[in-house]
C-alpha cells in the first residue's frame, strides 16, 4: 500500500490536520477519498489525535459513519494518509452555500431526511462512549443515493472511567455553552451542535454570531439566537430545533430521547424518510503509538478493509483488459486455438497475486504490532525500574 496505488484528483476540502483529495484505486477503479496529513508540520499531540481517527475509523461499522480503507506513511512526502470511502454528492456546507446562492430554500423533507440519519449516526458513536466534538455542516457528508454520512473523527473522545470530558475543542460557532464556559460536558456537546447545523439548513447562516470572538461567546452562553421563521417551515422542525439548542445540558434531549420523540417517529414512519441503523458494538483496536521513527508507523497501522468486491477488478475493467488483450492478438495475426491463449496477456492474474501478497502482508504486520508493542512495554518497565532504584538510592 502506497500512493503509486492510486491517481491523485481534485482537492474535496482542508482543515487543520491536512487536505482531503478524490483519489482513484488502480486496482479496481474505484473512486475514494484520502485525507493527506504533513506529518512534519504536527506536534506529537496533533500526530496521536491523526492516529486517533484511524483508530477510531477502522474500528466504526455503521452506515451512517465515514467507512475506513486503509491508511499509510508515505516517507518521501512526509504524509500519514487516510484513504475513507467516498460520498459523491460533498459535504452539507457546500450544500449550504449552493442553496444560499441561488437564493432557494431546502424543502423540510430534505431536512428531516438529514437530520434523522445524521442522530442515527451520532446513536452509535454515543452508545459506545465517544463524542465526536465537531458536529458541523462541513463534517456531513452526502450521498447520491441520499445516505448520509458523519466524518472527520479527528478531535473526537472516547469516554472511560469518567462521564465527562474538559478539553476546549470544535468549531466556534457550533460549539455548545459548557465547552465555551469550559465546563465539564458529556455527550451533549454534540445534539447543541447538531441543533446549529440544522438551524443553518433552515435559515442559512449560524444562530449565533458576534462581532467579536468574545461576543460569540456570550451570545453562545446565554443562548441568544433568532427563531426560525414558521413561514417556511412547520412548527414539528422549529421544537425539535428548540430542543437541542438550550443552554442546559440537562434539559438537551439526547439522541435516543430525540429519536423516541413522538414527532420525528411520526417522520421515521413516513415512508418519505429514509433512515440507516446498521451496526454493531464497538471493539477499539488498541492506542496507536507514535514510533520513535516516524517510518515505522506502516508497521503498526491497521490493516486495509476493503471489501471483497473492492479487492478484486471490477468486471467492466476485465472485459475492457479482455478486448484490449484480443486487439493486440488480431492486430498480430496470430491464431489462438485453446482458452489459455485466448487470454494471455491478461494481467488478471497477477492482480490476484497482488492481493494475496497484500494479506500476507498484513499478516506480518500484524505480527510486528505486537511484538513492537511487547518491546515498548518492557521499556517502560525498564524505565520505572530505573526510577525506583534512582529514589531508593536517594
Amino acid at each position: 500500500m502506497s500512493l503509486s496505488d492510486y491517481l491523485i484528483g481534485q482537492k474535496l476540502g482542508s482543515g487543520k490536520f491536512g487536505e482531503t483529495y478524490l483519489v482513484t484505486r488502480k486496482l479496481n477503479k474505484k473512486n475514494y477519498a484520502m485525507k493527506r496529513i504533513n506529518i512534519s508540520k504536527l506536534s506529537k499531540n496533533e500526530i496521536t489525535d491523526s492516529l486517533n481517527e484511524i483508530r477510531l475509523l477502522y474500528s466504526l461499522n455503521n452506515t451512517n459513519i465515514i467507512a475506513y480503507k486503509e491508511a499509510f506513511y508515505d516517507e518521501e512526502s512526509e504524509t500519514l494518509n487516510i484513504t475513507m470511502e467516498y460520498a459523491d454528492d460533498g459535504d452539507l456546507s457546500r450544500k449550504i452555500s449552493e442553496i444560499k446562492k441561488k437564493k432557494l430554500k431546502f424543502d423540510e423533507t430534505t431536512i428531516w431526511k438529514i437530520l434523522i440519519q445524521i442522530l442515527y449516526g451520532l446513536k452509535y458513536l454515543h452508545e459506545n462512549n465517544i463524542i465526536h466534538r465537531d458536529i458541523k455542516p462541513g463534517n456531513i457528508f452526502l450521498t447520491k443515493k441520499g445516505i448520509v454520512k458523519i466524518g472527520d473523527l479527528n478531535v473526537s473522545k472516547i469516554l472511560k472511567s469518567s462521564k465527562y470530558a474538559m478539553t476546549k475543542i470544535g468549531t466556534p460557532y457550533y460549539s455548545s455553552p459548557e465547552i465555551w464556559s469550559e465546563k465539564p460536558y458529556d455527550n451533549k456537546v454534540d445534539i447543541w451542535s447538531v441543533g446549529c447545523t440544522i438551524y443553518e439548513m433552515c435559515c442559512l447562516t449560524t444562530p449565533f454570531k458576534g462581532t467579536s470572538i468574545i461576543k460569540l461567546s456570550q451570545n453562545i452562553i446565554k443562548g441568544i439566537f433568532k427563531p426560525i421563521s414558521n413561514n417556511f417551515y412547520t412548527d414539528d422542525l422549529i421544537n425539535i430545533v428548540n430542543k437541542m439548542i438550550v443552554v442546559n445540558p440537562n434539559k438537551r434531549l439526547s439522541c435516543n430521547q430525540l429519536l423516541n420523540d413522538k414527532i420525528i417517529v411520526e417522520k421515521i414512519k413516513d415512508k418519505n424518510i429514509m433512515y440507516f441503523e446498521k451496526g454493531n458494538k464497538v471493539d477499539l483496536i488498541s492506542t496507536i503509538l507514535i514510533p520513535m521513527r516516524i517510518a515505522n508507523i506502516n508497521n503498526l497501522l491497521p490493516q486495509q478493509k476493503f471489501n471483497q468486491e473492492e479487492e478484486m477488478l471490477s468486471n467492466d475493467l476485465y472485459e475492457s483488459l479482455k478486448l484490449t488483450s484480443v486487439k493486440e492478438d488480431k492486430n498480430e495475426n496470430t491464431e489462438k486455438t485453446n482458452d489459455e491463449d485466448i487470454f494471455e496477456g491478461i494481467p488478471v492474474i497477477d492482480d490476484i497475486e497482488k492481493v494475496i501478497d497484500n494479506k500476507v502482508e498484513n499478516e506480518k504486520k500484524e505480527k510486528k504490532i505486537i511484538i513492537e508493542k511487547i518491546n515498548y512495554d518492557k521499556q517502560k518497565v525498564k524505565k520505572l525500574g530505573n526510577k525506583i532504584k534512582k529514589k531508593k538510592k536517594k
